[in-house]
């Protein structure tokens, strides 16, 4: 064995054996790369769990005041679309005047350059109305794919609290505790 070689079965410093280490590394980039793949399905999945017990919990206090549940759910969604549409159309407002005040913006950038660098305004003419271009594209991007998101998100929200019920139902039948410990010491021999 040479001087660098470590005998079967050592650990590192801190006690663990560097295989450890590898297999741990391994997993996070699998579960890296199955979160880059299935991101676009997963974010939306859980933002669907996250909203339903937020919902769940205000449909359950309205429904104990006395509210029909479907009122209850419906009346959050009907506030929820409210808030969602009153902060797209403060957001669109303010990406439209930002867009009618971009030609004021850019005279004020091209004066604060003017003079100082010779020969660099033509290039930094160029460069604004290139970026200019570029943000609205991107904004416009970000914008669908929000929208994308809103919407599957809502799919989700949707079939959990339609389903939420059932799903209730059959973890309750397979759980063990819930038929007993007599039937759950015959299933296990």
């Amino acid at each position: 064995m040479g001087t660098n070689e470590q005998p079967r079965g050592a650990e590192t410093r801190d006690g663990r054996a560097p295989g450890t280490w590898a297999l741990v590394v391994m997993a996070v980039v699998l579960v890296g790369g199955v979160l880059t793949y299935l991101g676009p399905v997963l974010k939306p999945f859980l933002l669907a769990v996250l909203l339903y017990y937020v919902t769940k919990g205000a449909a359950d206090a309205l429904v104990r005041w006395r509210c029909p549940a479907w009122l209850a759910y419906l009346g959050l969604f009907v506030t929820a679309v409210a808030v969602t549409i009153s902060v797209a159309v403060l957001v669109s407002s303010q990406a439209l005047a930002f867009r009618d005040q971009w030609p004021r913006y850019q005279q004020r950038l091209h004066h604060l350059i003017e003079g100082r660098a010779p020969g660099v305004e033509q290039a930094l003419d160029q460069f604004i109305e290139v970026s200019a271009g570029d943000v609205f594209k991107f904004v416009f991007a970000t914008g669908a794919g929000i929208v994308e998101l809103l919407v599957m998100t809502f799919f989700y929200l949707l079939f959990l609290i339609l389903g939420a019920r059932s799903l209730a139902g059959w973890v309750q039948r397979a759980s063990p505790e819930s038929r007993g410990p007599a039937s759950w010491l015959s299933a296990a021999r």
